[in-house]
């Protein structure tokens, strides 16, 4: 019997899973055509912000000639990160605030929102930090913001007073130019249909999920619907409704991750816009049918799309703990699961108010960066062993649905092949349904060998000019290695759970076992 390590995570019982899956585990990597049990790269740390509280805010301008600029907000403070780093405050903010940008590319320059609604609209140029022009005379507020036909949209605002249900679109081509008067469409008259003017959702609930996907700007309301922008300018925009509960939940649970938007639904699941588009209210919209169990009761995360590793990771927390639900596109169109979670022993424990896709400062890396409760700067996808300036110890784990044998048994003998990266203990834990017992084999992987530098074996220096004659040679990396194992136990049915700690880099191609069955 043969376990291998090639889809995600699936709860829906024994019965529904296949080999391939694994009931329970964390920290693995997953990927097209990647059938072995790997760790998920340890997250780098960055840089600490000069204040030890909450990073609310990552910011990135990256302008038309490719010149870059970084902003973190933490506290009260905002502060262009370099990559040294180096940190220097440009102003200051409401205390809190959770910052997001969008990116202005005739004026070049971002707009800056305010999910709290406590910091007034800004605006980030790469050289000075300030307040939007708005046209309005009175402080706009404003939770989310978008770039879409040529105007600056802002959703869910507040000046004197708090209307989360409307949304401000700036004149066409001037984002400095707002009007909370004119609504369209053509409750007041326009003249060109470039003017600027304000929207109401249909069903008069707050907005709580904006996206833009392939030129359709999509809308959530709270607990309500998903609408869908129509229309080409302020004269015949209207907002078409999907079915009534089609809404996401949370504040920023919606993403566009490439090729569709992906939301989170009130009870926890993930389904998929062309889903919800094209077939309405179906099992197959839902991402989650894979791992109910975790996703039940979620309320809100932080959703962003690595377009590079094309992952999308939902940062999930109680203000406790936390972890990261990871979704690989690679081998999404498959029936298996395409599920891994992340998680951490380092002191951060996944806890953000802030997450964002952007550059690396410096370089023209792009990573999923994301700020902890303490002022620290960690980007995913890190080169270094271990979590975050600690190097913390990852645990990888899987674990298989409950597996069935022929016979009562009473020893298992396995092997396990692995390639050999570095020196890692492989624990297998096997635990036997009849008796309730769980046996643990604690295996060795062994690192690659070095090369032979002891004399040649007539006991010369060298031999043809070298260093050595007929040594042990090499055993190079990815070269395959086999290790035996056994376990002892009884019953008929057994689940092995595979588990590895350490800041190492491993692979396992495959673990095999050998059911003898008790002699009569």
């Amino acid at each position: 019997m043969r376990t291998t390590f090639a889809a995600g995570i699936n709860e829906n019982g024994s019965q529904s899973i296949d080999q391939q899956e694994c009931a329970e585990g964390s920290n693995f990597e997953l990927g097209l055509n990647v059938n072995y049990f790997k760790p998920r790269k340890a997250f780098q740390h960055f840089g600490t912000a000069p204040v030890a509280t909450s990073v609310t805010g990552i910011l990135q301008l990256v302008k038309r000639d490719l010149t870059e600029t970084t902003l973190v907000a933490v506290g009260a403070s905002i502060y262009t990160m370099s990559s040294a780093p180096v940190f220097t405050s440009v102003g200051s903010i409401t205390a809190n605030s959770k910052l997001r940008d969008t990116y202005w590319s005739l004026g070049d320059y971002l707009v800056i929102t305010d999910i709290t609604k406590t910091t007034v609209i800004k605006k980030w140029d790469g050289t000075t930090f300030s307040t939007l022009t708005t046209g309005l005379g009175t402080d706009l507020y404003a939770k989310y913001g978008a770039v879409h036909n040529g105007r600056v949209w802002l959703f869910n605002v507040k000046t004197t007073t708090d209307t989360p249900h409307l949304m401000v679109a700036s004149k066409f081509e001037d984002p400095t130019v707002y009007d909370t008067s004119a609504r369209a469409p053509q409750v007041t008259s326009f003249a060109t249909g470039n003017e600027a003017f304000y929207m109401l959702t249909p069903d008069l609930l707050p907005i709580n999920g904006v996206a833009v996907f392939q030129n359709q700007l999509i809308i959530s309301t709270l607990r309500g619907r998903l609408f869908r922008l129509t229309g080409t300018d302020a004269n015949d925009y209207a907002w078409t409704p999907f079915y009534q509960g089609s809404a996401a939940t949370g504040t920023e649970t919606m993403v566009n991750m490439g090729n569709d938007v992906a939301f989170m639904k009130e009870g926890g699941s993930i389904d998929l816009l062309s889903s919800t588009q094209n077939y309405g209210d179906v099992r197959a919209d839902d991402l989650t049918r894979w791992m109910p169990d975790t996703v039940r009761g979620l309320t809100d995360a932080i959703s962003v799309y690595d377009q590079f590793n094309q992952k999308v990771y939902w940062f999930v927390n109680d203000g406790t703990t936390g972890e990261v639900l990871v979704l690989f596109k690679d081998i999404l169109p498959s029936r298996l699961s395409p599920w891994s979670i992340y998680k951490t022993a380092h002191a951060s424990s996944f806890i953000t108010q802030a997450a964002k896709y952007m550059l690396i400062p410096g370089t023209t890396n792009y990573r999923v960066f994301w700020g902890d409760a303490v002022g620290n700067i960690h980007y995913m996808e890190g080169a270094q062993e271990g979590d975050g300036s600690t190097l913390t110890a990852i645990t990888t784990r899987r674990k298989t649905a409950l597996l069935e044998g022929d016979a009562m048994t009473n020893v298992m003998l396995g092997n396990v092949q692995y390639r050999r990266l570095a020196q890692v203990n492989l624990d297998v834990s096997i635990e036997f349904a009849e008796e309730y017992n769980t046996s643990t084999a604690s295996i060795t992987l062994k690192g690659p060998t070095g090369a032979e530098t002891g004399a040649a074996y007539f006991g010369g220096a060298a031999y043809f000019g070298g260093a050595f004659y007929f040594g042990s040679g090499t055993v190079g990396a990815s070269q395959p290695a086999v290790r035996a194992f056994s376990n002892v136990g009884f019953g008929r049915a057994f689940t092995v759970e595979t588990s590895i700690t350490s800041t190492k880099n491993f692979q396992v191609d495959f673990v095999e076992l050998e059911i003898d069955a008790p002699r009569a």
